[in-house]
């Protein structure tokens, strides 16, 4: 139930439909290899404004072998996440 506590770029709605999160809008490349997102105005439980940096930071905390994070593999579809977490790359 991280729901609960956490937010995403995008949540699965009560009908099961993907529904913004905090992504405000989201667009792929034509070759599917860069996505881009628009974040909403959101903030911290502290008043601080959410970043993307907030979002790569955390995305890197996560597949960092010194973590050992049981969700890295939520992020092996992303370039040389799976390299980085098993410690071939840095």
């Amino acid at each position: 139930q991280t729901g609960n506590v956490f937010e995403s770029f995008y949540r699965l709605g009560k009908d099961g439909k993907v529904t913004p999160g905090l992504a405000k809008s989201g667009q792929v490349s034509q070759d599917g290899k860069t996505w881009t997102f628009t974040l909403r105005d959101a903030k911290w439980s502290n008043g601080d404004k959410i970043t993307a940096q907030d979002f790569v930071y955390s995305w890197r905390r996560t597949i960092d072998p010194k973590t050992a994070s049981p969700y890295a593999y939520l992020f092996y579809d992303v370039k040389n996440a799976q390299a980085i977490n098993e410690g071939k790359m840095s």
